[in-house]
């Protein structure tokens, strides 16, 4: 995580995913119940979370977006990439839909497995697109 000039970190980028993913890893292996006060998290110092799962997007459940924003009511909460699409979805006419449906389909296949990026990393080298 990095702080900002006034002091504040964000938690929207993939290092903080990857660490995310790390502790839920040790909680699962621990079987122990790891809170946010626990260990120590500054939720005043926050400014930007990303959550990640179908019960934030939901709102099923209230959680760290909610914790952090009693500490901080400045602190802004977002859904990570795929549910920020299906968000957007709803509104779209049914021919915007199918199209970026079949985008997210091709998208989902080539990073479904190493081999498939490479090649298309590969094949779509010589595209200049900017």
């Amino acid at each position: 995580m990095k702080l900002d000039s006034s002091g504040r970190f964000g938690m929207e980028n993939e290092t903080a995913v990857e660490v995310s993913y790390k502790i839920a890893l040790l909680i699962a292996k621990d079987k122990k119940p790891h809170t946010i006060e626990a260990n120590d998290l500054p939720c005043e110092r926050v400014i930007r979370i990303c959550t990640n799962g179908a019960h934030a997007m939901t709102g099923c459940r209230s959680g760290f977006i909610e914790l952090a924003k009693k500490k901080n009511p400045k602190a802004i909460g977002s859904h990570c990439i795929i549910h920020r699409q299906a968000l957007t979805c709803q509104s779209f006419p049914e021919s915007l839909n199918t199209v970026l449906n079949l985008a997210v389909k091709v998208v989902n296949h080539v990073k479904s497995s190493a081999l498939n990026s490479r090649l298309a990393r590969v094949s779509l080298s010589h595209l200049t697109l900017f």
